[in-house]
C-alpha cells in the first residue's frame, strides 16, 4: 500500500488526468441509464411458481397486456360511432411495433359469432364491418348475447364500454416505452362522444417507473446536506470539497458503468446513488481526518517543513486507512453479499462504489494536501497525536480497574483512584471535566 501511495504522489497529475478522463467517459454513458421495473427480477428465479409463470407467459404470450376501454358518453357500445372507434383502435394496435402477433382482441378482431345449426356449427366474425342501421345493430347485439363468453371480456355487462386488448413484448425502454406507443392511439380516439382510458399492468408499472424517477430530485439535496455537515465538522473548504468530489466521482463511475452495460435501474435501487454518495463521502472523510491527524503530529514535531510534513502525512494516512477501505470495497463487491439482500437489484449499484471512490479519491487527496491549513476549530480542539501512536487500545495498567470508553478511547482508574483517559476520538472532547485528565 505504501508503494502504491508513493507512486500516486509521484505521478499525481497523470493519475488525476486519467481519473478525470474515465469519469468523463462514464459520465457520458449515464445518458443511457433508464428506470425499468421488472417484477420478475425481484422474485426467486428457481422457485417452481415463478418458473411455471415464466413458462406460461412464454407459451401464451400474456406477459404485458394493455387494455383500452372505450365508453360511450350517451348510449351504449353498440352505437356505430363507438364501434368505429373500436375498429380504428384495433387496426392501429395491429400495426404497432412491439405488439405480439395475433394478440390483439376486440369486437372487431378475433371475436366470433358461433351459431349452432342442424349440420354443426357456423362460425362467423362477430363484427365484420361497422353495423349501419338498427337491424344490423340489433343483430350484433343478439350475437353478443348468444356468446356470453365475450361479456366482461371485450364488452362490459351493461354494454356501455367496449375493450381492446393487446399483448406487448418486453420493451428496452421499459413500461414507459410500451405506454408511450399506445398513448398516441388513445389520444386520437378521444373526442366528445366517448371516454377512452388505458389499463393493465404495463400502465401501472409505467407510472411506478415515472414515480421512481422523482428520487433523482433528492440527490442534489443529499449533496447540500452532506456538504453542510462536512463544513460544520472541518470549517475549511478543503474539508468541504474533497469528500464531495470523491463521492461524486464514485457515483459517476457506478452509474456510468450501469449505463455502459445497459443495466437499468428499478424502483428498488433508484435511491442507491444517494447511498453510494453518503458511504463514499464518509470514507473520504475518514481518510481526510486521518491525514489531518498525521499532518498535525508531523508539523508540531518540528522535524520537517510544512510541505514535507503534508506529503508524509498523505503517505501515512492512506497507508493506514487504505487497507481498511480496500477490505470494505472487496466485501461490498462480493456476490455473496448481494445474495444476502432481500431484493437483489440494489447490488448493481452498490458494488461499483468502493472501487470507484478508492481509485478516484486517492489521487485527489495528495494533490490538494499541500495546501492543508488548520481551521480555528482544529487549532482550539487540542487534537493531539493519533490514537495509534501513544494509546494502546484496551491497555490495562497493573492494579487498575478498567473502564471501556466509547469508540477507541481507553479509560482506566489510576493507582490513586483518579480516572484517566487517553485516545483521540470525538468522545475525548466530552471528557473535559474537573478531575479528569485526557492526557
Amino acid at each position: 500500500m505504501r508503494r502504491y501511495v508513493e507512486g500516486v504522489l509521484r505521478f499525481r497529475l497523470l493519475v488525476i488526468g486519467l481519473a478525470l478522463l474515465v469519469s468523463g467517459i462514464l459520465g457520458f454513458q449515464i445518458r443511457n441509464l433508464r428506470v425499468v421495473v421488472d417484477p420478475n427480477a425481484t422474485l426467486p428465479q428457481k422457485h417452481p411458481y415463478v418458473s411455471a409463470t415464466r413458462d406460461a407467459e412464454r407459451l401464451f404470450r400474456l406477459k404485458h397486456q394493455v387494455l383500452i376501454g372505450i365508453t360511450s358518453r350517451a348510449g351504449d357500445a353498440f352505437d356505430p360511432a363507438v364501434l368505429r372507434k373500436v375498429q380504428q383502435v384495433t387496426s392501429s394496435l395491429v400495426e404497432l411495433p412491439g405488439v405480439e402477433r395475433g394478440s390483439v382482441f376486440s369486437l372487431a378482431r378475433r371475436a366470433k359469432n358461433i351459431i349452432g345449426t342442424a349440420d354443426g356449427l357456423e362460425v362467423l366474425p362477430l363484427m365484420d364491418s361497422v353495423p349501419q342501421g338498427e337491424p344490423e345493430i340489433a343483430a350484433m347485439r343478439q350475437a353478443v348475447h348468444n356468446n356470453p363468453v365475450y361479456i366482461d371480456a371485450v364488452i362490459s355487462r351493461d354494454a356501455r364500454t367496449a375493450a381492446v386488448l393487446a399483448d406487448f413484448a418486453t420493451d428496452p425502454a421499459g413500461f414507459q416505452g410500451i405506454v408511450g406507443k399506445v398513448k398516441p392511439i388513445v389520444e386520437r380516439a378521444r373526442d366528445a362522444s366517448v371516454e377512452v382510458t388505458m389499463g393493465g399492468r404495463p400502465v401501472f408499472l409505467a407510472e411506478l417507473e415515472r414515480y421512481s424517477e422523482r428520487a433523482q430530485l433528492l440527490f442534489p439535496l443529499a449533496i447540500v446536506v452532506v456538504g453542510l455537515i462536512h463544513y460544520e465538522a472541518f470549517r475549511t473548504l478543503q474539508g468541504l470539497i474533497l469528500p464531495l468530489v470523491t463521492a461524486l466521482l464514485a457515483v459517476i463511475w457506478g452509474l456510468g458503468a450501469m449505463g455502459l452495460f445497459k443495466t437499468p435501474m428499478d424502483a428498488f435501487n433508484v435511491t442507491t446513488p444517494i447511498l453510494i454518495f453518503a458511504v463514499a463521502a464518509g470514507h473520504a472523510v475518514q481518510i481526510l481526518k486521518r491525514y489531518y491527524e498525521e499532518y498535525h503530529r508531523l508539523a508540531r514535531s518540528g522535524t520537517m517543513p510544512a510541505s514535507a510534513a503534508s506529503r508524509q502525512a498523505v503517505v501515512e494516512s492512506l497507508t493506514r486507512v487504505g487497507p481498511v477501505m480496500l477490505a470494505a470495497g472487496i466485501v461490498a463487491m462480493t456476490p455473496r453479499v448481494q445474495d444476502m439482500t432481500v431484493v437483489h437489484r440494489p447490488g448493481n449499484l452498490q458494488r461499483p462504489r468502493p472501487r470507484a471512490h478508492l481509485h478516484s479519491g486517492a489521487p485527489i487527496a495528495p494533490s490538494r494536501a499541500r495546501t492543508a491549513r488548520e481551521s480555528p476549530r482544529e487549532r482550539t480542539s487540542d487534537m493531539g497525536p493519533s490514537h495509534g501512536d501513544d494509546c494502546r487500545l484496551g491497555a490495562r495498567p497493573p492494579a487498575a480497574a478498567s473502564l471501556r470508553g466509547r469508540d477507541r478511547t481507553a479509560c482506566h482508574l489510576g493507582r490513586g483512584g483518579e480516572p484517566r483517559c487517553r485516545g483521540h476520538t470525538a468522545a475525548k472532547l466530552f471528557l473535559r471535566e474537573p478531575g479528569i485528565s485526557t492526557g
